[in-house]
């Protein structure tokens, strides 16, 4: 999951990457590897590059309040605009086809074989 996180007015850039406790957060291009347990309730201890980091996660609209020792942090959440979309890309012959969630496929707007091109009739 990718997105635009912002605490105390600077907004970076954040990926997650794992489950069941343990992840790859990248933060503007810097990966580091995150271990998280759950202690109880809403608090956890995370292991950040080897430091232990004893933390209160309250979900909150938009985003989380993080409590740490040495005070809370406000962190809005967005999800990471996406770039451009790729322009068409012509398959000479079958092709997967993926998309960004699961789905499934009730109808082609388009028969297979060669496109004609608007305006002209095929020969």
């Amino acid at each position: 999951m990718i997105f635009d996180a912002t605490a105390s007015g600077r907004t970076i850039r954040v990926e997650v990457r794992g489950s069941d406790g343990r992840y790859t957060v990248v933060l503007d291009g810097a990966p580091m590897e995150v271990d998280r347990v759950v202690t109880g309730g809403h608090f956890a201890s995370l292991l950040v590059g080897g430091e232990s980091h004893d933390v209160a996660l309250e979900k909150r609209p938009g985003g989380y309040a993080v409590l740490l020792p040495s005070g809370a942090v406000t962190v809005d959440l967005a999800e990471a605009a996406r770039s451009s979309p790729l322009p068409p890309r012509r398959a000479d012959g079958p092709a997967r086809l993926t998309a960004p969630m699961p789905g499934r496929v009730v109808r082609l707007l388009e028969a297979p074989g060669p496109r004609s091109s608007p305006g002209r009739a095929s020969s």
